[in-house]
């Protein structure tokens, strides 16, 4: 039974999830994909045709939030 609550115990500690090198290289990509997003919506339907997208798609991909 001790051993069990030290178990669980040891489950509960805090543990950071991501180290400040982590953080900040997933900064970095959201920020790509922003970029991505907001060119990809600066395109005409005749680029975007080009590339095989429809208005829609990018419309969708848009809306979508960004996660951390």
């Amino acid at each position: 039974m001790f051993a069990r609550s030290n178990d669980l115990r040891a489950a509960w500690t805090f543990r950071p999830r991501l180290s400040m090198r982590g953080i900040l290289d997933r900064l970095v990509a959201l920020d790509a994909l922003y970029r991505q997003r907001r060119t990809l919506a600066s395109l005409d339907d005749r680029m975007l045709r080009d590339i095989g997208v429809t208005r829609a798609e990018v419309d969708e991909e848009i809306k979508r939030p960004l996660r951390f």
